[in-house]
Parts: C-alpha cells; sequence; structure tokens
C-alpha cells in the first residue's frame, strides 16, 4: 500500500542544537575574558578575538536554525508491506507523488506493468540497503 503523509525538517533536535551552540558561545566567552583578564596573559586581544570568532558561529549557526524554521511542508510516500513501511520519497510536489503513488498500487495488482517518472524537487533520494534483497530504508539529511 503507498500513501502521503505530510512531513517536516526536524525542528526539535535543531531548536536543541542551537540552545547547546549558545551555552557552549558562553562558556567560551566567560573562559577567553578570565584569561585575558588573568595575572599570567593580561591580554585585551583574547577576549576580542574569541568575541569575534563566537559572533560568527553565532550568525551562521543562526542563519541555519532559521532556515530549518522556515522549511515548507514536505511531502513523504510511504510504502507499507507486512513486512515493514519504508518512506520511499520525499518531495515538496504532493501531486507528482499522488502519481507515483497510484502507479505502485497499480503495478501491485498487475505485475506487467512498467513505468517511469523523472521527479521533480525531491529533498532525499539516499537509500541504505539493509539485509539480503531489501529495498532499504531512506535516509534524511
Amino acid at each position: 500500500m503507498a500513501e502521503l503523509s505530510p512531513w517536516r525538517l526536524r525542528r526539535t533536535p535543531a531548536l536543541q542544537a542551537y540552545a547547546k551552540s549558545l551555552l557552549l558561545y558562553v562558556v567560551v566567552l566567560v573562559a577567553a575574558t578570565t584569561l585575558g583578564s588573568s595575572i599570567l596573559i593580561r591580554s585585551e586581544t583574547l577576549p576580542k578575538l574569541a568575541l569575534f570568532v563566537v559572533a560568527i558561529f553565532f550568525v551562521a549557526r543562526t542563519i541555519r536554525l532559521l532556515e530549518i524554521l522556515s522549511s515548507g511542508t514536505y511531502h513523504v510516500l510511504v510504502i507499507r508491506t507486512a513486512a515493514a513501511s519504508i518512506e520511499a520519497l520525499i518531495s515538496s510536489d504532493q501531486r507528482q507523488l499522488t502519481k507515483v503513488a497510484d502507479e505502485i498500487v497499480q503495478a501491485i495488482n498487475n505485475p506487467q506493468a512498467n513505468f517511469t517518472y523523472q521527479i521533480e524537487k525531491l529533498v532525499s533520494n539516499t537509500f541504505n540497503q539493509k539485509g539480503l534483497l531489501n529495498i532499504g530504508t531512506q535516509e534524511i539529511k
């Protein structure tokens, strides 16, 4: 059986990673400030350099988070069999995945059926083969 399900990028892990990054940035800045003002080093450059580097990483991390949070909804073509459910395709084009799902159902009913599609707006098509003659599972990156 083939069905379509809505799918969004993993937002909770992205928010958790962002919070961890912020905590790390604060620790780096505090350490740089503490070391910069210690009796042994007495450097004004170290805290400024640390602030510059942390600012670059903060901006890059924030941009990536905003990309994930503002991403649209994708659609997943899920193939359900007696053995397992497989997320076969992920695309932003629901109409195209519906056509593929219909063709799969027809192919199940008629083993002689043959079809080929060029999928546009495909999010991922990386598969890991697990087990002998198994079609595998999709890996989302």
